[in-house]
């Protein structure tokens, strides 16, 4: 969850987390046990923009034996202060990668970058910082998920502080341009295209558009959030199924596995 939404989200009282959260991390461990397909290796995890940490705390739970740094620039000191207590033994949080712990000998395994490169003004320059990380090596893999498609750019993203939404060529396109070569590419979430569809017309004739966000506004109980997660699931194994054929579909994100290219 964004570090906004976690402050909306303090207002709330569900024990129940959206249900595009548990999907993105379930799409995120499919894509990340084809990359790392043996969980007992020790591995070494930088999530860059972390946000509340969920998705690492669920990762290594299946990760046991590697390390996870969390860096979001968003921390406030007490935050820092709770979620490095509040965390496992092998989750860290910083609030600057210059803060990492890491020696010279210490190669990143993997960089997630989820959801964070669109709240980047200058998004060409932070590529170019990342691909001159000490621990980036050639092996290290970076692993995007971004928001698609411009035309659906909505008071959502700017309340999240979003700059831009992204096409496969456009992420494509200004990754490569930075010395990332793509790997593998392509969208998800396509059932949540319409939906966003009729929000973007609907918030077009509204004078007063909602201040909050949907993750950090979701108040459901169980039946409901299990409902809407049965539908994502349903979603990712279609388009998971129909990738592997060899068929894109389009979808409300973006995904892309790059390497360096030098």
């Amino acid at each position: 969850m964004d570090l906004v939404e976690l402050t909306q989200k303090g207002k709330k009282h569900t024990n129940y987390r959206h249900p595009w959260e548990s999907v993105r991390l379930r799409f995120i461990k499919n894509k990340l046990n084809h990359i790392l397909p043996d969980v007992t290796l020790p591995y070494i995890f930088l999530d860059i923009g972390s946000g509340d940490t969920f998705l690492a705390k669920q990762l290594s739970e299946t990760y046991k034996n590697s390390q996870f740094h969390c860096v979001d620039i968003a921390f406030t000191d007490e935050q820092l202060k709770t979620f490095n207590l509040e965390s496992g033994i092998n989750i860290a949080v910083y609030k600057s990668t210059n803060d990492l712990p890491l020696q010279s000998k210490d190669e990143i395994d993997v960089v997630l970058l989820l959801d964070v490169l669109e709240h980047i003004d200058a998004d060409e320059a932070f590529l170019k910082s990342l691909n001159k990380l000490p621990n980036f090596s050639k092996k290290t893999n970076l692993l995007i998920t971004v928001p698609a498609f411009q035309s659906l750019f909505t008071q959502h993203d700017i309340i999240l502080g979003h700059y831009r939404r992204y096409t496969n060529n456009s992420l494509t396109k200004v990754l490569e341009h930075n010395q990332f070569l793509v790997e593998k590419k392509g969208y998800f979430f396509t059932s949540l295209l319409l939906p966003r569809f009729i929000e973007k017309q609907i918030e077009s004739l509204k004078k007063n558009p909602s201040k909050e966000t949907r993750v950090s506004s979701w108040s459901h109980g169980k039946i409901v959030t299990n409902l809407f997660s049965s539908i994502l699931i349903c979603d990712n194994i279609v388009t998971n199924f129909l990738e592997n054929l060899g068929v894109r579909i389009i979808g409300l994100s973006n995904y892309a596995i790059c390497k360096k290219k030098h």
